[in-house]
């Protein structure tokens, strides 16, 4: 995957993480392992731009997609300090959490049933041959004449 983000380098991506977090910014770089740099912008209206570096780990990252400049632009131009300040500070925003490594109760549940009813089951083992076998005739020591 690693070839086709040459395209995204220099342009503005959206990084969405397994955790469900959104990252917005400029691709500024990436490696083998899908492990990428992102230049944070926050543009102020008064003041100069805020700029922030984040490394995020390829494992992390669910998708990455390129953003349109233009709509961005118009977007920054309509938010000021004080809503970008009440978002991030906003404990009600809904966030996805990680299904990773974590299996469902029912599943648990199944399996403990499964393996109590495959524990009282009676197995059927395969008997013993008596001997008398022409396939499974073992040789004696008394029958070995030296």
């Amino acid at each position: 995957m690693s070839f086709n983000l040459k395209q995204y380098l220099g342009k503005f991506v959206y990084v969405i993480l397994t955790e469900g977090h959104v990252i917005e910014g400029k691709l500024a770089g990436f490696d083998n392992h899908l492990n990428i740099t992102i230049e944070k912008q926050i543009i102020k209206k008064e003041e100069n731009d805020i700029t922030s570096v984040e490394i995020i780990r390829g494992e992390n990252i669910v998708l990455i997609g390129e953003l349109d400049a233009e709509k961005v632009a118009k977007i920054n131009e309509k938010v000021d300090e004080k809503d970008l300040t009440k978002y991030y500070n906003n404990k009600d925003c809904k966030l996805f959490k990680s299904t990773k490594n974590k299996v469902n109760r029912t599943d648990i549940k199944t399996w403990k049933l499964y393996n109590q009813l495959r524990s009282k089951t009676s197995i059927n083992k395969r008997k013993l041959s008596d001997g008398n076998d022409d396939n499974n005739k073992k040789i004696k020591k008394s029958d070995i004449r030296t």
